[in-house]
């Protein structure tokens, strides 16, 4: 599922897991844009840093794709799983 990270919530969460049932796996992407907080700006893409990784603790624990942004920070130690 692609998700906006605003819209992810534990009680969203819940919902799906009871509609496809403990042996579904399910998968969110969730879109960055950019890591430059001035590229973001222009776009009008810009994030709340600490929400996003709020909602990722919700979504914990998760597998972390290669050549994305979580990594990225996971590699710098910004994001800590």
């Amino acid at each position: 599922m692609e998700a906006h990270y605003t819209t992810i919530t534990e009680k969203k969460l819940q919902d799906i897991r009871r509609i496809l049932g403990e042996k579904q796996e399910i998968k969110f992407e969730m879109g960055f844009e950019s890591a430059d907080e001035d590229v973001r700006k222009i776009y009008n893409k810009d994030i709340d840093l600490e929400k996003y990784l709020e909602i990722i603790a919700v979504l914990f624990p998760i597998n972390i794709k290669k050549n994305t942004m979580l990594k990225h920070w996971q590699d710098i130690g910004v994001y800590d799983q």
